[in-house]
C-alpha cells in the first residue's frame, strides 16, 4: 500500500476507520466500566480487536461487510457483558463470546492473507527488477 493510500486509510474521512473508532471506543469504555465495577476484565478481546481492526481497515475491505463485522463484534461484546452481569443462561454468554472470537479470527486471517499476498507480489517485483538489472549490465 502506497504512503498516500495509508494516509487516506488513516483519515477520519475513511468511513471504516470512523466506524472502528466509535465502536472500539465504546468497547474500551465498557471494559473500563466493567473492570471498575467487578474488578475483573469483562471481555479480553477488546484490545486485540482494536489492533486487528486497525490492520483490517488498512486492507481496504468491502465497506458494508467490514462495518457489519465491527458492529456485530461490538454487539457480541455487549451481550457477553450483559449475560455475565444479569446471570443469563450460560449458553448466551458462550455464544456471544464465540461470535466475537470468530469475527476477530476472520479479520486476523484476512489481514494475514492479504499481507502475505502483497509480499508475494513484492517478491515478483524484485525478481523482475533483478532480471532487468542483469539485462542492463
Amino acid at each position: 500500500m502506497a504512503t498516500g493510500a495509508v494516509t487516506a486509510a488513516l483519515s477520519y474521512d475513511n468511513a471504516l476507520l470512523a466506524t472502528l473508532a466509535v465502536y472500539g471506543s465504546l468497547l474500551v469504555l465498557k471494559f473500563l466500566f466493567v473492570s471498575a465495577v467487578t474488578n475483573w476484565p469483562a471481555y479480553p478481546h477488546t484490545f486485540p480487536f482494536l489492533l486487528v481492526g486497525l490492520f483490517y481497515v488498512l486492507t481496504s475491505p468491502e465497506t458494508e461487510m467490514a462495518t457489519l463485522l465491527i458492529r456485530v463484534f461490538a454487539a457480541a461484546s455487549l451481550v457477553d457483558m450483559l449475560a455475565t452481569m444479569l446471570r443469563l443462561p450460560d449458553f448466551v454468554q458462550k455464544l456471544a463470546y464465540f461470535v466475537g472470537t470468530a469475527i476477530l479470527a476472520a479479520m486476523a486471517v484476512q489481514v494475514v492473507m492479504l499481507t502475505l499476498e502483497n509480499f508475494k507480489e513484492l517478491k515478483y517485483i524484485y525478481q523482475l527488477r533483478d532480471l532487468v538489472m542483469k539485462q542492463l549490465k
